[in-house]
């Protein structure tokens, strides 16, 4: 179906997003599908809303998906026909969505970073952006292991490895975020505060001079640049 969930549509609502174009297996949508599977009977309360992007160009990856979600009318999958990640957040609120990515090895984390601009909780794989963004006291980061990617993945290189969430601790996350709310939103809120300072204007500016004075040390030489060099 196309993008037309409403925030108000039922109750508690666990989000994700997936753009085949980055990769199926790298986003582990399936791995989100069963650790909700594992957190919630059928009917329990809770929803599971996965968005998905450019899925007409991944028609045998689509079906998998869908086809995981089979026979539980508490998980859906919406399409969106602009190829535009991430608006599944509009208009969500705090206390009644959490936000899930269960990735294998996190992009550019730009649906991530939204969710907790917005102050929406986050369950994430501890690794990659994802780790560097938050800690446990920001977000709920869930315990991996380094496995060898996928053969089947085609956006990385095969011989690399890349991360395999737990998905038991996964579903103990999402039992958290949804039967302790006011937990969730304290972890949410704390994340949204740092975000603010760490990639406000003006702290953005600065990483950017300071990067431009460090590449100028190396090509000319400078007191400054070399002091931020040494502290890199």
């Amino acid at each position: 179906p196309p993008l037309r969930e409403s925030p108000a549509a039922a109750g508690f609502t666990f989000l994700a997003s997936v753009d085949y174009d980055i990769g199926f297996e790298r986003q582990n949508p399936l791995g989100i599908v069963e650790a909700f599977g594992k957190a919630f009977r059928p009917g329990e309360g809770p929803r599971l809303v996965i968005e998905t992007a450019h899925a007409e160009h991944y028609p045998a990856d689509h079906a998998r998906l869908v086809a995981a979600l089979a026979g539980r009318s508490d998980m859906v999958v919406l399409s969106d026909s602009h190829g535009i990640s991430g608006r599944i957040l509009n208009g969500r609120v705090a206390g009644q969505s959490c936000y899930v990515s269960l990735h294998r090895s996190e992009g550019t984390g730009r649906v991530l970073v939204r969710a907790i601009s917005l102050g929406i909780p986050t369950i994430v794989t501890r690794h990659s952006f994802s780790a560097e963004l938050q800690d446990g006291r920001e977000g709920f980061l869930i315990p991996c292991n380094r496995v060898p990617i996928s053969e089947s993945e085609r956006q990385g290189a095969s011989d690399g490895r890349w991360a395999e969430p737990d998905l038991d601790e996964a579903a103990k996350a999402m039992r958290l975020v949804f039967e302790q709310p006011k937990l969730a939103i304290a972890k949410a809120s704390r994340a949204k505060d740092r975000g603010r300072r760490l990639f406000s204007t003006g702290a953005s500016a600065k990483a950017v001079q300071d990067r431009l004075a460090i590449i100028d040390h190396l090509r000319h030489g400078n007191a400054r640049a070399e002091e931020l060099l040494h502290h890199a």
